[in-house]
């Protein structure tokens, strides 16, 4: 009978949220978590050892400290022509650095739902991570999102372009992209469809963003860029003419 018990018996796999940290992986940790070559590598090695252990069934990102990111690393933009001519003359192999794009689009890619707990700012590459994510819960508080490339002479070139409308609307995403304004706002935020959900403010954010990726294990994963942009092609073009 006991054997008989034991076949029968089914084994339950308890739910697994691995929460990953942005930054930490320069030899000087910068407070805003800029996704410089070393942070990216550390996030694309990070989400690998996740996707490959079968304990880990989602995924809650967060920025080390009270800052989601910031986005890119404003020093390595201005060296990336001098590097590069660098290593041509040079002739060195380089360790493979991952593009911000191309860690985007793993994210978004991921076979286990990624939830981003958001708290401080989230600009820049910092808010393309957050929009390749398949959920995004922010703090009850002092956050701010937004794509403020414009304003150093550049547009956003991880896929934010294309995520952006996606989600809010067109004209929503012209005037974040083009005028490089942070949104405040977390409610409009909501309304608008950047966030799926406002953390409580007697909630740990973290908690609640765990409480979101084991809600998103048993539902299919939402990818950004398969989703359609919500104006017909008429729509869009009189928003693009306004």
């Amino acid at each position: 009978i006991s054997s008989s018990r034991e076949t029968n018996t089914k084994k339950i796999r308890k739910m697994v949220v691995q929460v990953i940290e942005i930054g930490g992986a320069t030899k000087s940790p910068n407070p805003l978590n800029p996704f410089g070559p070393e942070n990216r590598n550390q996030l694309h090695q990070d989400l690998k050892h996740a996707q490959t252990d079968a304990n880990v069934t989602s995924i809650v990102l967060k920025g080390q400290g009270r800052t989601f990111s910031a986005g890119a690393d404003l020093v390595e933009l201005s060296m990336l022509e001098r590097l590069s001519k660098q290593s041509l003359e040079e002739g060195e192999k380089k360790e493979t650095i991952i593009s911000l794009m191309e860690l985007c689009n793993f994210i978004e890619a991921f076979p286990k739902p990624i939830v981003a707990a958001i708290e401080g700012v989230a600009l820049g590459g910092g808010c393309e991570v957050t929009l390749a994510s398949h959920y995004r819960v922010v703090a009850a508080s002092g956050v701010q999102m937004g794509l403020p490339e414009v304003n150093v002479g550049v547009i956003p070139g991880a896929g934010g372009t294309q995520r952006l409308p996606r989600l809010v609307g067109l004209q929503n995403a012209l005037d974040m992209i083009c005028t490089g304004k942070p949104l405040g706002d977390m409610n409009k935020a909501l309304t608008m469809g950047l966030i799926d959900a406002v953390c409580p403010p007697d909630k740990s954010l973290v908690d609640y963003a765990k409480v979101w990726a084991e809600w998103a294990e048993l539902m299919p994963i939402p990818r950004v860029s398969q989703k359609s942009v919500k104006e017909t092609p008429t729509q869009a073009y009189q928003v693009c003419r306004a």
